[in-house]
């Protein structure tokens, strides 16, 4: 019952994804697609690819969702996120772009980095708290920066609540 479970809930999730992609592009904020290195809660080595988007709600608050496959030793699992994030900063990234990531997951506090073509660069530490076999809750502290200068732009973004769903 847990395995259908989970499949309503991609499909729910890949439905509001597409409506909001297809029909709503001018909220359009910013797509990846990212590459991860980590290391998981049993010292085991964790390699990722997946994308995410953000869906703009207001000038300062997005919709941010994320699709993963992770591969380990050990591990098949595929990674469904939802979050709010909350932007301190007063210019919004609108292109699209491609990202590579390094991530080190370890006694659930995560620490990672990605660049893109934009020159952007960001850090984030992040605590992660399961709340059950299979979902976690995410919260992110980034700091972005852009090796172009950007006049009113504030670095600091908070990742305040992402789900993580794992198959």
């Amino acid at each position: 019952m847990k395995f259908v479970g989970s499949y309503v809930f991609l499909l729910v999730l890949l439905f509001y994804s597409w409506q909001s992609f297809a029909w709503d592009k001018r909220h359009m904020v910013a797509g990846d697609v990212n590459a991860e290195a980590g290391v998981d809660d049993n010292d085991r080595l964790i390699f990722s690819l997946g994308g995410s988007y953000g869906h703009l709600v207001s000038q300062k608050i997005q919709i941010v969702q994320e699709l993963s496959y992770a591969k380990s030793e050990q591990i098949h699992a595929l990674n469904i996120s939802t979050g709010i994030t909350y932007n301190l900063s007063s210019e919004i990234n609108k292109s699209i772009f491609l990202s590579g990531l390094i991530g080190l997951d370890y006694s659930k506090w995560r620490l990672s980095s990605y660049s893109n073509s934009d020159g952007l660069y960001s850090l984030r530490l992040g605590k992660r708290f399961a709340l059950a076999e299979n979902i976690s809750w995410n919260v992110f502290v980034e700091y972005q920066k852009y090796f172009e200068s950007y006049p009113a732009y504030n670095p600091w973004t908070f990742h305040l609540f992402n789900m993580s769903v794992y198959f």
